[in-house]
């Protein structure tokens, strides 16, 4: 097989994947993240964790679903669960009443360590860009 002349253009025929311990770790830090994140919050929020080892990084998605002056208000939030570092950022806010899809996010963004930021337009591209550069689904 031919090797591409440009590495980033490589692509790894077995990823890294990470230990048991590493998930379990991961998991235990983005609970312990998710409720520090969420103690004075009346709000509905879930939370998931993907830990890469390729970059010992474990992420932690905090998804929140409220009510602000009775408006719906949805945000999504990536960090490192151990550092705190915020890699993507996304929140809705519909005072209006209008429908979702008339609505632009008032914040859509993805900060790759090294990278100029990414904006994005909609709920649907920043959960893409999540699943595509941190693995972490909503």
């Amino acid at each position: 097989a031919a090797q591409s002349e440009r590495p980033e253009e490589q692509v790894s025929s077995s990823p890294q994947r990470p230990s048991l311990a590493d998930q379990k770790m991961c998991d235990e830090q983005a609970a312990k993240r998710f409720h520090e994140y969420t103690e004075r919050d009346e709000t509905l929020a879930t939370y998931t964790s993907h830990y890469d080892p390729s970059l010992k990084i474990c992420y932690v998605r905090v998804n929140h679903v409220m009510t602000y002056n009775k408006a719906p208000l949805t945000s999504s939030t990536i960090f490192d669960a151990f550092e705190g570092r915020v890699y993507g950022d996304y929140r809705w806010y519909n005072p209006q009443g209008k429908q979702f899809y008339e609505v632009a996010p008032l914040s859509c963004e993805i900060d790759l360590p090294g990278k100029p930021q990414i904006t994005c337009k909609s709920s649907e591209e920043f959960n893409n860009l999540a699943e595509q550069y941190f693995s972490i689904a909503e």
